[in-house]
């Protein structure tokens, strides 16, 4: 389904930072990997996790939280690459790390080498204590 620019920017209250898009993000009408790279923030993240969270896709959940991760590390790897074309990517790098970072406390990263070597090139520090249990 091919959506307007409207449909990702345009809030739909007044004074607010949900579009359309969030909102159906939040409610599990569509999902992280149906939006453009583009017009998905770091918030819309935190959206798909709440909407994971609370199960709506039922077996499908873990799933879910699988392909989050995923897109999201590949979100990270895209910022790093292009931000010296679009300076405004460090700012959505940042964001994303933050998020990467809630992944890994909510386990929907499992810990693994391959996580590991993703962190110590593109990550924040919580994933290195978390695996060699530093508090």
């Amino acid at each position: 389904m091919t959506k307007d620019k409207d449909y990702y920017t345009k809030p739909i209250f007044q004074d607010s930072c949900y579009t359309q898009c969030l909102w159906d993000l939040a409610g599990g009408e569509i999902k992280i990997y149906d939006i453009p790279f583009e017009y998905r923030p770091g918030l819309a993240y935190i959206l798909a996790k709440k909407a994971i969270r609370y199960e709506i896709f039922g077996k499908g959940t873990q799933k879910e939280k699988e392909m989050l991760a995923e897109q999201l590390k590949n979100d990270i790897i895209k910022c790093k690459r292009e931000k010296k074309l679009s300076p405004e990517l460090c700012d959505k790098e940042a964001d994303l790390l933050s998020v990467f970072d809630t992944c890994i406390e909510d386990e929907y990263l499992q810990l693994s080498e391959e996580n590991d070597l993703f962190w110590h090139k593109y990550g924040t520090g919580k994933l290195f204590k978390k695996l060699y249990a530093f508090n």
